[in-house]
């Protein structure tokens, strides 16, 4: 303990050196704590359940109905339940927005109706209560309703008298049983409350009827591998029973942290290892901080040489001296994670589990690891050269014989970093093209002044079809009438959001139906007035009419130009019939005009051929209301929100928001990853400019006898700036070609997450050497502008 107290109180009689290494390291393990916090959170911590790695995700696949992955049917759900020997129990469950009238005023809530054995299967106990018994799971058993824990906190102000209290939906009252943690999470994160599915028998009957997000609990020591075959076999002998419906589908089975995360795990580690670079350089910066004090130290070394020191309690020294440093590094980044937290909350909204970042024992403990390594990587070198054998001579050499020196280590460690620095400015520098080129795609549609919201509906209202049609009648006519409304218009999904799925269609008079033909499109049906609210251009025939009715048969449609060039490359689709094979209706549609492409799945996708039915969206209780407003559509809010309530008082608006910032939330994942590489590339390029500063400021002190031998012969104050400059732009030339290399080498890893630019862009790869360089002379003008002003008399004198 005094021999650390000792060596602090050395450090702190060198407080620039003291105060630079510790800044330096804090940016270093700061920064890599906050994103090992991240990675921790999503990736690496277990989902917070009991036994979580034996919960499996379970879907249907088809390929040859381009469907990779689908919910699942309840009824097949049942099947393998009973029928498979690797879980112990399979559920499923699916989620309605509904409107709860308990209070005041409609509240929409997300509820999800769930299967038997639900609760058994997530086998998460609630805070307190119970979840669902065996008589209320019944078709004919009594309501109850499970609640979340946000629900309970922010409605019922946390009261543990909640159990028996009602929330009621529709015509019924579902007396609430028990509270469950905000850890339960599924089948989506933002759930309100459970209540059992109850689903009418023609729907258990019908094996094409996937809607169902499914999970299984597997036994103990069953492998996925098992699991999978198992479940195959069982799917096999179905489709032997139900070879119309069960026929070419097959199970998937994959860890529900796989599917809760997966679609992040390669952006999150490759931010990691873009930390990491920043890590290195601050260690290599640390490390010629050290060899430098390494160097102006040697007589002392050699000093206790002479007197009898051993090498190896030296070096043991110089190391600890390396650990003082590094402790208060760690701590300083572990209080800059710590600060960075609530950022990371706000910034990274749309990552799953980001309500589960936060500092605990396993980041403190990351940081320290760090701090050891981090001790290990910029203390040894230093401290083994600084004892070398041969310096225990240096104390009668003294130091007027040296002119000069070369500092080939500090020279290759200020390379390195300036590589590091080019790898993440080259990396930054493509996601930020990237983004550029996204932001320029033409969507195929005008987003401005447009209002999207939905009004809650159950799936159960499907059953009574013309009220579902008068009441999306009655209420777009409603909107199209409130003052400060230009346009209104229904659609299936919110333009842009890619809410729409492919389906397997047929076109009248061709064989699109035997195997290797079969065609597939994205269907959406719209009320006349979208295209014209949207601005989406027609090219050939006529927009849906005004009048275009649902009961009009064959019913009118528009398809894409996209559908039109594949489908019908050599004739006029205007007058062709297609029949898609929908849940309500198989009925033919007949084209009666051509529309432009839009991206009707956000920025990143290409768009797909499209068929826009003509009419009302029936076929779904809960479609997206869109309204076209003269100024800025939310200030029309209100007035909408009580014009609904008058025709739908026991329904609740949500989901409310500007078009424009919908799509412009598309694009926030993108912008996270872009702030923290732009971040941590901002502070690579910081760092490797301070040490190059740092490198080329302790050569010219090196170097003041024989700059001032120089001076005294007659070199010209613009010869001895050169010849410093020149120094320090061959360490910095050396680390941008190392850096350009390994840039066009590693960015081959992110070529799938670049859009629309190659991975050795020229724009990047022009722009990034620049700046660099420009930081660079700027970092070198200052010690080669001050070796100028060395006095030839006093530097001979320099000992």
């Amino acid at each position: 303990m005094r021999s650390i107290l000792r060596t602090y109180r050395s450090l702190l009689k060198r407080p620039a050196f003291f105060l630079a290494v510790v800044v330096t390291l804090t940016l270093g393990i700061g920064a890599n704590s906050a994103i090992f916090s991240v990675i921790d959170a999503v990736l690496l911590k277990p989902l917070p359940y009991p036994g979580a790695d034996r919960l499996m995700a379970l879907f249907e696949s088809n390929p040859r109905k381009k469907m990779p992955k689908s919910d699942v049917a309840p009824v097949r759900l049942e099947d393998w339940n009973r029928m498979n020997h690797s879980f112990t129990a399979i559920a499923g469950a699916y989620t309605e927005n509904v409107a709860e009238t308990s209070g005041d005023l409609p509240e929409m809530l997300v509820c999800a109706r769930v299967s038997p054995r639900f609760f058994s299967v997530l086998g998460t106990p609630p805070i307190f209560g119970r979840t669902l018994n065996r008589e209320e799971d019944q078709m004919n058993g009594p309501n109850a309703a499970v609640i979340s824990e946000h629900l309970w906190r922010r409605r019922f102000a946390a009261d543990p008298r909640v159990i028996g209290k009602n929330l009621r939906v529709g015509e019924y009252a579902y007396p609430i049983v028990g509270v469950m943690p905000d850890s339960v999470a599924f089948p989506e994160t933002d759930v309100d409350f459970w209540i059992p599915a109850r689903l009418p028998a023609v729907v258990m009957r019908n094996r094409e009827a996937r809607f169902a997000s499914t999970i299984g609990r597997l036994q103990e020591g069953i492998g996925i591998a098992k699991a999978r075959a198992d479940l195959a076999g069982v799917q096999a002998n179905l489709a032997r029973q139900f070879p119309a419906t069960d026929a070419n589908w097959t199970p998937v089975v994959e860890p529900l942290k796989e599917q809760s995360v997966g679609g992040v795990r390669k952006s999150l580690w490759i931010l990691f290892g873009a930390v990491s670079l920043v890590l290195l350089i601050a260690c290599a910066n640390v490390a010629c901080l050290l060899l430098a004090q390494a160097s102006r130290r040697s007589r002392e070394i050699a000093l206790r040489f002479s007197l009898g020191a051993g090498r190896g309690r030296v070096i043991r020294e110089l190391l600890q001296e390396s650990f003082c440093l590094a402790l208060p590094g760690a701590l300083g980044g572990l209080l800059l994670a710590a600060l960075s937290e609530n950022l990371l909350h706000r910034a990274a909204v749309l990552l799953p589990r980001v309500d589960e970042i936060r500092l605990d024992w396993r980041l403190v403990l990351f940081a320290l690891s760090l701090s050891v390594i981090t001790t290990i990587l910029f203390g040894l070198l230093p401290s083994l050269g600084a004892t070398r054998a041969a310096m225990a001579g240096s104390l009668a050499q003294g130091s007027r014989t040296q002119v000069g020196g070369r500092h080939s280590i500090q020279r290759m460690l200020v390379s390195l970093q300036i590589a590091l620095a080019i790898v993440l400015l080259a990396g930054a520098g493509l996601f930020i093209r990237s983004l550029w080129k996204l932001g320029e795609v033409p969507l195929g549609f005008q987003p401005d002044n447009i209002l999207s919201f939905h009004i809650s509906a159950s799936w159960g209202e499907v059953n009574n079809l013309p009220r579902v049609v008068e009441r999306q009648r009655r209420t777009l006519e409603t909107l199209r009438n409130t003052p400060g409304v230009e346009a209104a218009a229904i659609a299936l999904g919110t333009p842009g959001a890619g809410e729409m799925e492919q389906v397997q269609f047929s076109i009248l008079g061709q064989n699109t139906d035997a195997e290797g033909t079969k065609v597939f499109a994205d269907y959406h049906a719209v009320t006349p007035g979208y295209f014209a609210m949207l601005t989406i251009p027609l090219q050939s025939g006529s927009v849906c009419a005004a009048d275009a009715d649902t009961k009009t048969r064959p019913e009118p449609a528009l398809v894409s130009r996209s559908f039109a060039d594949r489908y019908f490359p050599s004739q006029n689709p205007i007058g062709q019939q297609v029949n898609f094979i929908r849940r309500f209706d198989s009925s033919p549609l007949q084209i009666v005009g051509v529309v432009s492409d839009v991206h009707e799945y956000g920025y990143a996708k290409d768009p797909a051929p499209t068929v826009y039915s003509c009419g009302l969206p029936w076929t779904d209780p809960d479609p997206a209301y869109l309204v076209k407003a003269t100024g800025d559509p939310l200030r029309l809010l209100t007035a909408l929100k009580e014009k609904i309530h008058q025709i739908e008082p026991s329904r609740a608006v949500y989901g409310e928001k500007r078009l424009t910032d919908y799509l412009a939330s598309t694009l926030a994942p993108r912008r996270f990853q872009i702030a923290l590489l732009g971040a941590f590339a901002a502070t690579a390029l910081l760092l490797a400019a301070i040490g190059l500063y740092g490198v080329m400021t302790f050569v010219v002190s090196q170097r003041t006898r024989e700059i001032g031998l120089r001076a005294a012969l007659g070199a010209r104050p613009l010869q001895i700036f050169a010849l410093i400059f020149r120094q320090g732009a061959l360490m910095t030339g050396a680390g941008i070609v190392a850096g350009l290399v390994a840039a066009a080498v590693l960015s081959r890893l992110i070529e799938r997450q670049l859009f629309g630019i190659d991975t050795l862009d020229p724009i990047t790869f022009t722009v990034i050497p620049v700046v660099l360089a420009s930081v660079a002379a700027i970092a070198l003008w200052i010690p080669a502008r001050r070796a100028t002003e060395v006095d030839p008399m006093e530097a001979l004198r320099h000992d």
